[in-house]
């Protein structure tokens, strides 16, 4: 099978610039949760030296947006090298139908205009994602609905700390909590000063990499197809699929039929997060990637019934209860951490007993379910302790 059509090699393309996002966050998340330790432990007596505590904001600050910028370069670099490999890939699954037609395969994307265009677009696409946080101005941390700069959301962090310091405030740790809790459980965001919706830095660049590629495979398909002369598609298939895409996944079409069956759908093929796609094929030539029985077998197991604690769901509506469970487990993991940067032990304990129970419940909810556990989607961020000064 190429690994165009192989569902876990897609989702995988985005881990090198998503862990560089995640090491991101947790030296941002570190830096100003050491800060504040440090603030508490000089206490209210010298007041001289909390005066001088203000004056580690701008070197806080620098070295935040020095680290900010070297995430940035080397995302841009693993873009490239990501969007290179996939559309390699694209002409490599291309030239078995070029072959079959009797004609040269295309060796390169630059050899053609329009391939050349799309791979372009589709790097543009997914930078636009991690080239726009390059200062402590772009990205920040959400406190209600808005998402509070980096820079702003620093100072009154800090001054907030200093505050509870310089009046001696009986438990520190307990005072600054509120504010550890909301900087582990938002993660960095994108600054858009605008309210609503937004998404940590690191969940909206896998999503935008992952649609990134998968509109590639589209084009670069299209493309392809109609220089080999496809008269036909396939479409991919997946383990967990949607109940409006399951009898359609997996199986071959004429052009005109397909193009009928798909204007017709409510979600058409590769729209609204949808993470199907159709290739190009030689109609009755073309051997589907998955026999009768084996897409039988996948949407019977897409479409059984499970029960959990009471409530019956099918596999598919399980598998997204299952991503609810990984990011609820990893933001504890997160505030975890980040209580144990700023020195609370309290804190730190009770996000570790928190942490540990939804793991038990993610663990027993994977048996019922018959679900494969996903570790690497409940881990904490990553990254080195930083704060020296």
């Amino acid at each position: 099978m190429s690994l165009l059509l192989n569902e876990l090699w897609i989702e995988g393309l985005p881990d090198p610039i998503v862990e560089n996002l995640e090491a991101l966050n947790r030296y941002v998340v570190t830096r100003i949760c050491e800060r504040i330790q440090k603030i508490g432990s000089i206490g209210a007596a010298d007041a001289h030296r909390l005066k001088n505590a203000v004056e580690y904001a701008a070197g806080d600050l620098r070295a935040m947006e020095q680290e900010i910028a070297r995430i940035t370069k080397k995302n841009i670099k693993d873009i490239d090298e990501l969007f290179e490999e996939v559309a390699a890939e694209n002409l490599d699954f291309a030239s078995v139908y070029f072959a079959a037609r009797g004609m040269e395969p295309i060796q390169n994307y630059a050899q053609v205009a329009a391939l050349e265009s799309f791979v372009r677009a589709a790097k543009a696409q997914a930078m636009d994602g991690v080239t726009n946080i390059s200062n402590t101005y772009m990205i920040g941390f959400k406190r209600g609905k808005a998402v509070i700069p980096l820079r702003e959301y620093y100072i009154s962090a800090i001054d907030r700390a200093i505050t509870f310091a310089r009046i001696g405030t009986v438990d520190y740790q307990a005072a600054v909590r509120s504010t550890v809790k909301e900087m582990a459980k938002s993660g960095l965001r994108r600054a858009t000063f605008e309210s609503g919706y937004s998404r940590r830095i690191d969940s909206q660049a896998r999503m935008n990499i992952i649609e990134g590629v998968h509109r590639l495979n589209v084009e670069m398909m299209e493309e392809t197809g109609k220089r080999f002369g496809a008269d036909g598609v396939e479409i991919s298939a997946h383990a967990l699929c949607a109940p409006d895409h399951i009898d359609i996944q997996g199986r071959q079409y004429r052009r005109e039929q397909w193009d009928r069956i798909n204007s017709g759908l409510n979600r058409p093929i590769g729209t609204l997060n949808c993470h199907h796609f159709t290739t190009p094929i030689i109609y009755g030539v073309s051997r589907p990637v998955y026999s009768r029985g084996e897409l039988a077998e996948i949407n019977r197991r897409s479409n059984e019934k499970v029960e959990w604690k009471g409530r019956e769901m099918t596999r598919y509506e399980a598998s997204q209860k299952q991503r609810q469970m990984e990011t609820a487990i990893r933001y504890a993991k997160d505030e975890r951490d980040a209580m144990t940067a700023a020195g609370d032990k309290i804190g730190a304990t009770q996000a570790r007993k928190k942490s540990a129970a939804l793991g038990r419940e993610y663990k027993a909810f994977c048996e019922k379910t018959g679900l494969t556990p996903r570790p690497e989607r409940t881990r904490s961020m990553t990254g080195p302790t930083v704060v020296k000064a």
